[in-house]
Protein backbone atom coordinates (compact mmCIF):
# COMPACT_ATOMS: atom_id res chain seq x y z
CA UNK A 1 0.00 0.00 0.00
CA UNK A 2 2.93 2.11 0.87
CA UNK A 3 4.03 1.52 -2.70
CA UNK A 4 1.26 2.44 -4.23
CA UNK A 5 0.70 5.85 -2.23
CA UNK A 6 4.17 6.86 -2.92
CA UNK A 7 3.81 6.16 -6.68
CA UNK A 8 0.83 8.00 -6.60
CA UNK A 9 2.55 11.31 -4.67
CA UNK A 10 5.67 11.48 -7.11
CA UNK A 11 3.07 11.16 -10.29
CA UNK A 12 1.08 14.08 -8.83
CA UNK A 13 4.55 16.03 -8.28
CA UNK A 14 5.60 14.88 -11.76
CA UNK A 15 2.84 16.61 -13.19
CA UNK A 16 2.83 19.87 -11.47
CA UNK A 17 6.54 19.95 -12.26
CA UNK A 18 5.94 20.37 -16.17
CA UNK A 19 3.08 22.22 -16.15
CA UNK A 20 4.67 24.76 -13.94
CA UNK A 21 7.69 25.04 -16.63
CA UNK A 22 5.14 25.48 -19.06
CA UNK A 23 3.30 28.00 -17.51
CA UNK A 24 6.87 30.04 -16.83
CA UNK A 25 7.81 29.29 -20.67
CA UNK A 26 4.54 30.83 -21.88
CA UNK A 27 4.86 33.97 -19.59
CA UNK A 28 8.69 34.70 -20.64
CA UNK A 29 7.65 34.41 -24.46
CA UNK A 30 4.31 36.68 -23.69
CA UNK A 31 7.00 39.07 -21.76
CA UNK A 32 9.62 39.36 -24.30
CA UNK A 33 7.00 39.50 -27.53
CA UNK A 34 5.56 42.96 -24.80
CA UNK A 35 9.42 44.03 -24.54
CA UNK A 36 10.08 44.29 -27.97
CA UNK A 37 6.87 45.63 -28.89
CA UNK A 38 7.50 48.47 -26.05
CA UNK A 39 10.92 49.37 -27.58
CA UNK A 40 9.42 49.21 -31.30
CA UNK A 41 6.84 51.86 -30.74
CA UNK A 42 8.98 54.26 -28.59
CA UNK A 43 11.78 53.71 -31.58
CA UNK A 44 9.25 54.87 -33.82
CA UNK A 45 7.70 57.39 -31.51
CA UNK A 46 4.49 55.87 -31.10
CA UNK A 47 3.75 56.57 -27.52
CA UNK A 48 0.68 55.65 -27.39
CA UNK A 49 0.89 52.35 -28.35
CA UNK A 50 3.87 51.99 -25.50
CA UNK A 51 1.79 53.10 -23.19
CA UNK A 52 -0.86 50.28 -23.98
CA UNK A 53 1.97 47.25 -24.57
CA UNK A 54 3.37 48.63 -21.21
CA UNK A 55 0.17 48.25 -19.03
CA UNK A 56 -0.34 44.31 -20.56
CA UNK A 57 3.58 43.89 -19.58
CA UNK A 58 2.76 45.24 -16.38
CA UNK A 59 -0.31 42.77 -15.77
CA UNK A 60 1.90 39.08 -17.10
CA UNK A 61 4.32 40.34 -14.32
CA UNK A 62 4.98 39.87 -10.94
CA UNK A 63 5.30 42.96 -9.46
CA UNK A 64 8.97 43.67 -7.98
CA UNK A 65 9.62 44.21 -4.25
CA UNK A 66 9.68 47.43 -2.69
CA UNK A 67 13.88 47.33 -2.67
CA UNK A 68 14.08 45.71 -6.08
CA UNK A 69 12.37 48.70 -7.95
CA UNK A 70 14.01 51.03 -9.84
CA UNK A 71 13.84 55.17 -9.02
CA UNK A 72 13.08 57.37 -11.68
CA UNK A 73 13.71 60.72 -11.03
CA UNK A 74 11.79 63.61 -13.44
CA UNK A 75 14.16 65.48 -15.45
CA UNK A 76 12.25 68.79 -14.02
CA UNK A 77 10.73 69.36 -10.91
Amino acid sequence: MEKFVSRIFLCLFLLATTSCCSILEKQTKAMSITAYAIKDSIYIGRFDLADRYTDELIRISIPPTPEERITITPLTE
